[in-house]
């Protein structure tokens, strides 16, 4: 008889522990979902950061692997700058997503000369002592917008003497030679080099970009010029090149 109620005991004891676990189970459901749930969040929140580190990676790759922009800014189409109080005022803007440091303007001009006499070629004004108009702006931040300004009454002296300077004039291929001319009574156009370089603050790396500006009038007349943007050089040959032709109607100037 004893070892029958062990038996039935120990059958007992087997069925009577699933309504425990299940009791238990019941009890503390609420506790069992708030740790799942708890431990969901953590899990998502890790992979959205892990998601994140890498848009973030190579958002920077792309944005090293690209060239920043900068350019001329201006509310005219097509674009130009125009010459008041002897002194041009445009605007730059860094269109990239990175800050540009140690910004640099250089400024060159060219006399084109297109005269029967002594041909086709260019006086270049850059070299002259006195004539030094650079700018510089130590930092430009991404997507924004910066005024600059440069004087050019230090120009106008080589066209206000009628007896005329000693200048270098360089062939289209490049030789050339020193000869005395007054430019007040030479046909030719001026047009401006401007040229950027620049560092970009994420790694240093330098950059450099041109632009190339056409007067659009007379040299001794240039305190009340208009400069329009062009391609390149090239362009504002053919411009110039066109406009004499149409005046005198001879192509052995050039």
């Amino acid at each position: 008889m004893q070892r029958i109620r062990r038996r039935r005991n120990y059958r007992n004891s087997r069925t009577q522990k699933p309504e425990k676990n299940e009791n238990w189970f019941k009890e503390n459901s609420t506790v069992i979902v708030s740790i799942s749930s708890f431990l969901l969040v953590v899990i998502t929140a890790y992979y959205a950061w892990q998601t994140f580190q890498l848009s973030e990676t190579a958002q920077e790759q792309i944005k090293l692997n690209s060239e920043p922009q900068l350019i001329v800014y201006s509310e005219y189409r097509p674009i130009l700058l125009q010459v008041k109080d002897s002194s041009i005022s445009y605007s730059i803007k860094n269109l990239s997503y990175s800050n540009l440091t140690d910004i640099t303007i250089h400024y060159k001009f060219y006399f084109h000369l297109i005269d029967s006499t002594d041909g086709e070629g260019f006086i270049e004004f850059y070299y002259s002592p006195s004539f030094d108009i650079n700018n510089y702006i130590s930092k430009l931040e991404q997507k924004s917008i910066q005024k600059v300004r440069f004087d050019l009454r230090s120009l106008y002296h080589y066209f206000s003497q009628d007896s005329g300077y000693y200048y270098y004039k360089s062939s289209l291929e490049g030789n050339g030679h020193w000869l005395k001319m007054n430019l007040r009574k030479k046909m030719g156009f001026m047009f401006m080099k401007m040229q950027f370089k620049y560092y970009r603050e994420e790694d240093g790396k330098i950059f450099s970009k041109q632009f190339y500006f056409r007067f659009d009038s007379a040299p001794f007349i240039i305190e009340n010029a208009i400069l329009y943007l062009q391609n390149n050089i090239e362009e504002i040959l053919s411009i110039n090149r066109r406009f004499i032709h149409g005046i005198f109607e001879r192509d052995d100037l050039f």
